[in-house]
Parts: structure tokens; C-alpha cells; sequence
């Protein structure tokens, strides 16, 4: 995907019923036949034992150690254990790995018997976990079980030293491409302004040194201190989804509160997010649901 031409087993002691505990933290929601999702992102973040700050601000690059291997394997199993069978390496061995990037990449087999974690994937690396959906991804319902699963599994296998360290951030993103079956003969400012509700009004100073019949391409971007205390982060700009020209929307809500290192309250923030993104995307789409084709409500 490119935006502006920028290519942007579980193994605890007691069991969790992941599935009970999405019911429970999911509010209702709206689906859609024919929506323009194209990924969701969980991310979760921690102090990675094996990075350090370095003069100037940012962390030292540095080759993988012993113990992050011992990690990666541990997780590994782990992925392997809950049916994630399919591995990539992202990073050659002995390459400097920058904390906060992903090393390995999990998948179900194509022919996974659970339906539902088919379009999922695992992204593990230094300090950091990622559980990403992708089409046919249904809904938040049927891939949150997933992601409780992954985030379970990082805390039984995280090192020693970090086993119990809080998360230092957490985040939903999620990615929209609005082709042109949903904006039809709209430009894209059009689609913009007319139909999701972004207002963008030049000054008239601007306005006044434009060609005759030109208008301003725009690229939104903003940062939004929420009720809760998280951050709505939105950047929506003209490029294109598997090769085809749309209107990117990416929206993600992320907190960098310490967050206690066990499952239920990491989903809880995750969910307090998810609602957020979910219940704005459905108002903020109204005019276009004949298009989206609404089905049920989980």
C-alpha cells in the first residue's frame, strides 16, 4: 500500500477462554457486506531489555543477543502450539535489529481449521508484538480471541528479567481504502468534505493565487487527545491498495500509559478503542452505507 507515493501453543498455567472474554468487551457493532477495510493492526509494545537509550535521544541498534533468541524461540512454540505454523524471518540472522521492530511473522496454514484465524497473522520482534487482520477479516468479534491469544502467549514466554515489566504502549489501527466504488464520480476532495465530513478551507490569500480551475489536494492529518485520556491519530490522503488508486484513511487510537501486563486489561484498552474507531467510522460513512451494504450487528 502506498500513500503519497510512500510505501507506507498458549502456555500459561491458568487457561483463558479468550472467546468469553471478547464477548464481554465487546459493545455491539455494525458489519458490513462490502466494506473498505484493509487491515487492522494490534500493537504492543515494552522495554526491550536488549536496547538502551544512546547519546543524542533514540535507542542503539544492536544484533540480536542470546537471550532475545531464547524469546523468539520460546514464542515460536508458543505460535506453533495455537496453530500460527507458518514462519518468516524478517530480519537475517546477524543483522542489527532497531528496537520496536518486528523479526518474525506467524500464519495459520491455509487449510486451518478455525475459519476465523485464517486472515490473521503474529508479528513478533524486539520489544514489541503485533497481531494483524486482513481480508476477510469479519469482524473485531471473530478476531479479538486472536489477539488475547498472541498477547497471552508473549507473556508466557517473555524473558526473566522483563516477564512482568508493564506494556509501554498500546495501539489500534486501522486502514481503510475507499476506491472508486465508494466515491463514485466525486473527486477525492469531494469525497473528502461531501461524504465523510473532513472541512478544509483555505485562507483566502491562498485562494486567490490558484489557477483558474484548480483545487488543493489534500492530505489530512491530526492528533486528538480523547475523553478517555487515549489519542485518536488520523491521516487520510489520496494513494492506492493493491494497485488500484483510492483514498487512504488510517486511524489509530493508542495510549502510552503503563499498561499492567495481563490480558484482560491490555484487551480492555483495546476494546475502549476499538468502539471508539468502530462507532465514528459507522456515523462518519452514514452516506455511503447503501454503498457498504450494512449486514448485522455482532
Amino acid at each position: 500500500m502506498k500513500i503519497n507515493g510512500l510505501r507506507m501453543p498458549v502456555m500459561g498455567t491458568e487457561p483463558v477462554d479468550f472467546r468469553c472474554l471478547a464477548d464481554t468487551l465487546v459493545a455491539m457493532s455494525q458489519t458490513f457486506e462490502k466494506a473498505p477495510l484493509v487491515e487492522i493492526i494490534v500493537e504492543v509494545r515494552w522495554a526491550d531489555a536488549a536496547g538502551f537509550p544512546q547519546a543524542g535521544g533514540g535507542l542503539l541498534q544492536l544484533p540480536v543477543n542470546n537471550a532475545a533468541d531464547e524469546f523468539y524461540m520460546r514464542f515460536g512454540g508458543a505460535a506453533y502450539s495455537n496453530g500460527f505454523r507458518q514462519t518468516e524471518r524478517l530480519v537475517p540472522p546477524g543483522f542489527p535489529v532497531m528496537p520496536g521492530q518486528a523479526i518474525y511473522r506467524y500464519r495459520p496454514a491455509s487449510d486451518f481449521p478455525d475459519e476465523l484465524a485464517r486472515s490473521a497473522l503474529w508479528q513478533i520482534g524486539s520489544g514489541v508484538f503485533t497481531a494483524n487482520a486482513t481480508p476477510p477479516y469479519k469482524s473485531w468479534l471473530e478476531f479479538s480471541p486472536w489477539v488475547a491469544k498472541g498477547i497471552q502467549a508473549v507473556l508466557d514466554t517473555r524473558n526473566e528479567a522483563e516477564k512482568n515489566s508493564d506494556f509501554a504502549s498500546i495501539s489500534l489501527r486501522y486502514i481503510d481504502a475507499f476506491t472508486s466504488d465508494f466515491i463514485g464520480g466525486l473527486s477525492y476532495e469531494e469525497f473528502l468534505q461531501e461524504r465523510l465530513g473532513f472541512k478544509v478551507q483555505l485562507p483566502p490569500a491562498i485562494e486567490k493565487m490558484a489557477a483558474d480551475g484548480a483545487t488543493a489536494e489534500h492530505i489530512i492529518q491530526f492528533r486528538l487527545l480523547l475523553q478517555n485520556g487515549m489519542s485518536l491519530t488520523v491521516l487520510a490522503a489520496k494513494g492506492t491498495s493493491n494497485g488500484v488508486d483510492a483514498l487512504i484513511l488510517n486511524t489509530t487510537v493508542s495510549t502510552t500509559e503503563k499498561t499492567a501486563a495481563n490480558v484482560e486489561t491490555v484487551m480492555a484498552k483495546l476494546s475502549d478503542a476499538r468502539n471508539m474507531i468502530h462507532n465514528s467510522f459507522v456515523e462518519m460513512t452514514s452516506d455511503i452505507h447503501g454503498i457498504m451494504k450494512p449486514t448485522s450487528k455482532d
